[in-house]
């Protein structure tokens, strides 16, 4: 046995370049796993870091609150020592106390806000005046956060003594936030400012505010939330009222998000580490006949079966153990200890058993059959992928639960079975290649038939070559096109979130887009800005008579739909002009015309008012509505606009009710004595706007809406969503707002999904639904959101942002767009993927340089023998070069053919956006041909340009040189 393990360490240090490539293989496919393990750690912490930053100021912090009046000195001293010592165990960052009194009235009819922090100097900028310098109980130095001091009563004791802004983002934000636009004053020290006089009774909010230590969170996510929520009960046990936020939610879906991404990198780094794995058997086959023939005559000097195993068990796993070691410590010194973190040991073992039981099987085994085994081996392969892909697709859910073994499995089923199949063909395609050479000159058919004829008689390096460069290309494809479909993803993304260049919506104060400014305002704003109104509720779908199914209801201009991009495959519809021609609709035409400019309402009536409240409701040019209150004197109604119309608008509909102090008196007849009391009811006519109305009123339910210049009310045109479609009867669906009368809508078009919704919804045209909703509650119709778009996206954004705008919430598809592609998690993903695709190459072109090196070497004797009897050197060259040829015009259309086979098994199976997220819409193939094609084409073109350069600088002496084995 000794002399056994001599010989085969010998052979392993007097030839060491052979089994060079077999350890360098190993190696790099050893640090594959690592380069994932530790991408994903990083990765996690700059996606929790990144999903963080997205948040407003305020969310980003830890603060605790109190809400109080003044507090003893002493009391509030060790208050303020046990929430530091709680706030030290979360995060290193310094706390900054702070106290805010509830909103105040001043002399002149408006109201400011008082508060006070520590160290005020580091938190705000002085504009103009000087910092407070002194806080007494009967005065007090404050700076104005504004420009509108306050006429403050007198006897409060404070004194403004400076203006300036706030620098600090987390002073006074978050629970703390006062209200907008109105004055703020700030004291230096929450213990002075707490014990001004003329307070002490009034309520106030003592806190203190921290910023969140994201390098502490992302350590270890749910050891912080535990440490989150022992810190939050502590201070409740200390002090009841005494409560800490911190963004724990925020953390938390951020850490599960970077989970279910990072888990996925797995299936990115799966099929690269197969590969190099299958390069190492590449080595092996070059060593193959030097070392069958030791064995062989080792064999006939007497050693027995098990020896001979043990020569060649030694042989493989001594290469594959030195590549391991030097792959583990070279991952160690570039990644850290994280690259052993997650599967990354679990996949370096697997690895490396594999490798070895690979390399042993190449360098001895010689079936009687060998493609039968190959077959055996596809046809495997092809049956647990099939019973994997039998368990369904990879959700969001599925991958946040643990890796689920598809994720790993499929990659190297895929790249194993159709290396194989690549192989298998190739001494199938070989012989139909030697027939077409010899129609060739004989001058340039004479090397090509005879090295395509040497590959025919000696096909096991050819076709694990082919195998080889199959896989590799295989690799390259599916690296380059589930990149581009997951960047794809994300435009659609973008666009599904935002359909149009901007969206506007209600900000904090509730104000509507077309409250802040008119529509034509909006098209100011920018180049060829163009709007499309919407309105939005929630409604209920009437199944039958007893159930209801909750939907979105959206109305919108139809002509948008025709600028949303990418309208297949955002929606998965087929023509957005032909969806929006059937959405079109033409609203009744109801309401008397009210002239631009008009200040005020007059009518003239007929018929009982008394214990009538009526309101007017008008709809102006843009689709806002707004309510005018009608006000009797005598026979005539009354009311003013809170601001004259800028365009003509429409006196749609009057809301009669009962006034409040006959409802009172109603309710009380009846709930305590039980006696009933007339309803309110008769005929009204009102005069008005060179019009006419008449109607029959009947209070039962305390109101009505009356239409003025009602038309019969015709079905409204819908697209909606598959499982909304079932709840429909004859093609018609009934869904209602708010518990109003039902809406009829006829079902033009059923999508599968739709812009700016959820997952069931109703779409129609926006004049038609607001019409039908203010027909049975006026002021539910009106505009709530705003789509623009732009021939210059970014001055529009950016005109949006200064005010009044600054009010709304605006969304920008480029900027949602740029936020998906720059989170750390496609960042990763792109970057593991390049790898492998940079993998795949590097170890492609140098398979086919050692095809041509291997075939020089074990064809020596018969190219020797050729070059003597004649055939040129050149000849010779073109000979070695016919082969890589061969084996590349085999490999790369297989590859091709597997790699788009595998992109689209994974865009459809592996249901995950590159940021961890269910994808909506769904991901798309998205294989760009022509930069696929350049890839491709430079790594290939560099394989055959470095085989050329071999198999050139072969030949090249004088006369033939006689081979070491003649």
């Amino acid at each position: 046995m000794r002399a056994i393990l001599s010989l085969a360490l010998a052979r392993l240090y007097r030839g060491p370049t052979r089994w060079l490539l077999i350890v360098a293989g190993v190696a790099v496919a050893t640090l594959l796993p690592m380069s994932a393990a530790a991408t994903a750690a990083s990765t996690s912490t700059k996606a929790l870091a990144h999903g963080l930053a997205a948040l407003p100021p305020g969310e980003q912090s830890l603060i605790v609150s109190y809400p109080n009046l003044a507090m003893e000195p002493d009391r509030l001293t060790g208050m303020d020592t046990q929430v530091r010592t709680q706030l030290a165990k979360l995060t290193r960052h310094p706390a900054r106390a702070q106290m805010l009194f509830r909103e105040m009235g001043d002399t002149a009819g408006g109201s400011f806000f008082l508060g006070a922090a520590d160290d005020l100097a580091s938190g705000v900028e002085v504009t103009s005046g000087r910092l407070p310098a002194e806080c007494t109980p009967q005065h007090c130095e404050v700076i104005l956060i504004g420009q509108t001091p306050p006429k403050m009563p007198d006897g409060l004791g404070v004194e403004i003594v400076g203006t300036g802004v706030r620098t600090d983002p987390l002073l006074l934000t978050g629970t703390f936030e006062p209200k907008r636009d109105i004055p703020l004053l700030l004291a230096d020290g929450v213990a002075k400012a707490s014990a001004i006089g003329a307070l002490t009774a009034f309520q106030r909010q003592y806190g203190w505010v921290a910023p969140l230590d994201v390098e502490r969170a992302s350590a270890d996510v749910p050891a912080y939330l535990d440490a989150s929520r022992q810190a939050g009960d502590d201070l409740s046990r200390y002090s009841v009222g005494l409560h800490l936020t911190a963004p724990d939610e925020v953390l938390s879906g951020e850490h599960d998000r970077a989970q279910r991404s990072t888990r996925r990198f797995d299936l990115l780094s799966g099929a690269a580490t197969a590969l190099l794995v299958g390069f190492a058997v590449i080595g092996a086959i070059g060593a193959r006949r030097d070392h069958r023939a030791v064995v062989a005559l080792v064999r006939r000097r007497g050693a027995p079966a098990r020896r001979l195993f043990t020569l060649t068990a030694v042989t493989a796993v001594i290469p594959v153990l030195v590549g391991t070691v030097l792959g583990v410590l070279l991952g160690l010194a570039v990644f850290g200890t994280t690259a052993l973190s997650g599967t990354a040991v679990a996949q370096i073992s697997v690895t490396t058993v594999l490798a070895a039981v690979l390399l042993g099987a190449a360098l001895s085994w010689a079936p009687e059959h060998p493609w039968r085994a190959v077959d055996a081996v596809v046809v495997a392969g092809i049956v647990i992928a099939a019973v994997a892909l039998a368990r369904g697709a990879v959700t969001v859910q599925a991958i946040g639960q643990r890796t689920d073994p598809l994720l790993v499995a499929l990659p190297i089923i895929a790249i194993v079975c159709g290396g194989l199949l690549a192989g298998r063909l190739f001494p199938l395609v070989a012989p139909l290649g030697v027939r077409v050479a010899r129609r060739l000159p004989g001058a340039a058919g004479l090397p090509v038939r005879l090295g395509l004829s040497g590959a025919v008689r000696r096909p096991l390096r050819a076709v694990a070559t082919v195998a080889f460069l199959a896989a590799a290309t295989g690799i390259v494809l599916f690296a380059g096109g589930y990149r581009a479909t997951l960047e794809q993803g994300a435009v659609d993304q973008a666009t599904f979130a935002v359909p149009l260049d901007v969206s506007v919506r209600s900000g904090q104060n509730l104000r509507r887009p077309l409250d802040v400014a008119d529509e034509t305002d909006y098209t100011q704003l920018a180049p060829g800005v163009l709007t499309a109104r919407v309105v939005r509720a929630t409604a209920g779908i009437r199944v039958n008579a007893a159930e209801t199914k909750a939907a979105e209801v959206v109305g919108v201009t139809p002509d948008a739909l025709a600028r949303i991009p990418a309208w297949d495959r955002v929606t998965g519809g087929d023509d957005a002009a032909h969806s929006a021609q059937l959405l079109t609709a033409a609203p009744p035409v109801r309401g008397w015309t009210v002239p631009a400019g008009t200040k005020n309402l007059t009518f003239d009536t007929q018929g009982p008012l008394d214990n009538l409240k009526i309101t007017a409701w008008l709809r102006d040019a843009g689709g806002r509505d707004f309510a005018v209150e009608l006000t009797r004197s005598g026979r005539q109604l009354s009311g003013d606009l809170a601001k004259a119309t800028t365009t003509e608008a429409k006196l749609f509909a009057l809301n009669i009710a009962e006034t409040a102090d006959y409802g009172q008196r109603r309710q009380h007849h009846t709930g305590e004595g039980g006696l009933d009391v007339p309803v309110l009811s008769g005929h009204l006519t009102v005069r008005g706007l060179g019009n006419t109305f008449e109607t029959d009123y009947e209070l039962a339910t305390g109101r009505m809406v009356a239409l003025i210049g009602a038309t019969p009310e015709t079905e409204l045109p819908v697209i909606v969503d598959p499982v909304t479609a079932t709840a429909a009867s004859g093609g018609r669906l009934q869904f209602s707002v708010q518990g109003s009368a039902p809406v009829t809508g006829r079902i033009v078009q059923v999508l599968p999904r739709f812009p700016a919704t959820g997952e069931r919804f109703v779409v129609a045209d926006v004049r038609a639904l607001a019409d039908a909703l203010d027909a049975r509650e006026p002021g539910t119709g009106s505009v709530s959101e705003l789509w623009l778009s732009s021939s210059d996206p970014n001055a529009l954004r950016q005109n949006l942002a200064k005010s009044p705008y600054d009010q709304l919430l605006v969304r920008s598809r480029a900027q949602v767009e740029d936020q998906l592609a720059t989170d750390p998690l496609a960042v990763g993903a792109a970057s593991l993927l390049w790898t492998g695709a940079l993998v795949a190459l590097g170890v492609a072109a140098v398979a086919l340089v050692l095809l041509v090196i291997a075939e020089r070497r074990d064809d020596a004797a018969e190219l020797y023998a050729w070059e003597s009897d004649g055939l040129t050197p050149g000849a010779l060259r073109g000979l070695l070069f016919a082969r890589a040829t061969a084996v590349v015009a085999v490999a790369v259309p297989c590859g091709v053919l597997l790699g788009l086979l595998l992109t689209r098994l994974t865009t459809a199976l592996v249901l995950v956006t590159a940021v961890g997220s269910a994808p909506r819409p769904p991901l798309a193939l998205a294989a760009s041909p022509l930069q696929l094609a350049a890839v491709l084409g430079a790594g290939v073109g560099l394989g055959l340009l470095c085989a050329g350069l071999v198999a050139w600088r072969s030949f090249r002496t004088p006369l033939p040189v006689r081979p070491e084995a003649l």
